[in-house]
């Protein structure tokens, strides 16, 4: 009795997996899945549809970004789906989202920096943005470059805008889907400026003043020693007065240390 009763249990069960897997590989309603990608709008699954019937085309997703060019069978968008002649078949099945990336242009604001040359991007996407990398030799006579900032380097009044730390960009910004302007910043260089009294008498010489540090583009502002019997004609950049005097009033234009001379003219009584 008892090895008939273990019997009917098992012919149970059988019958219910039988049912259960029926259910499984025999459920004759069919759904359509949607798969927008990533950063994409959903877009709803269609349950329920009965074998070869067709499907309305749902709304189209959006993507920042990319612009969408319509829904594919396969993941490697060989065949379009034709919403007005295609049918479901017989089995549940995915449609992906095919997207194209948008380009983006580049607008470089140089402030005063010497044209840029060779190959630099001058445009974007954002699926090459991160391979990009933007021109870091860009040069300006009397200046170091900076780098590349989202905000202008100077504003109307001509005062410098670089934020203490920012060290702007060496690539397109991250998540940018937009037309990019880039502004060139600069720092001025400085040099150290030393002066030789070179006085022509053992006797009666000034003090040389001390050294300073000028940046370039400022105005010179040098002091002016004074010597009994004696002119002061300027500063030059040679012993002899044969090298270029640096005068006060003028921009300072040199880039590396200068040693400057005093030169001098004998009053005749």
């Amino acid at each position: 009795m008892k090895k008939i009763f273990q019997i009917s249990l098992l012919v149970i069960f059988v019958l219910l997996v039988s049912a259960c897997s029926d259910r499984k590989f025999y459920d004759d309603k069919i759904n359509v899945i949607f798969y927008s990608g990533k950063n994409a709008t959903p877009v709803e699954t269609i349950y329920d549809l009965e074998p070869y019937s067709k499907i309305s085309k749902p709304d189209d997703p959006t993507r920042v970004g990319f612009d969408f060019v319509g829904w594919y069978i396969e993941a490697s968008y060989k065949t379009e789906w034709d919403f007005d002649t295609d049918n479901v078949g017989d089995r549940s099945f995915t449609l992906f989202a095919k997207w194209d990336a948008i380009e983006y242009t580049i607008t470089y604001v140089l402030n005063g920096g010497a044209p840029l040359t060779g190959n630099y991007p001058q445009v974007f996407s954002l699926a090459t943005a991160n391979l990009i990398s933007l021109p870091a030799n860009v040069k300006q006579t009397g200046y170091t470059f900076v780098g590349w900032f989202l905000y202008d380097w100077k504003n109307e009044q001509g005062v410098i805008q670089t934020k203490p730390g920012d060290r702007g960009h060496t690539r397109i910004p991250a998540g940018m889907a937009q037309d990019l302007v880039l502004y060139a910043h600069w720092k001025a260089i400085d040099s150290v400026v030393s002066f030789e009294i070179n006085f022509p008498s053992e006797e009666g010489a000034p003090v040389a003043p001390d050294s300073v540090t000028v940046i370039y583009g400022t105005i010179i502002s040098f002091v002016q020693p004074e010597a009994e019997g004696y002119n002061f004609l300027g500063w030059n950049t040679k012993a002899d007065g044969t090298g270029d005097y640096l005068i006060n009033g003028t921009l300072f234009t040199r880039t590396q240390r200068t040693k400057l001379y005093a030169i001098w003219e004998k009053i005749n009584n």
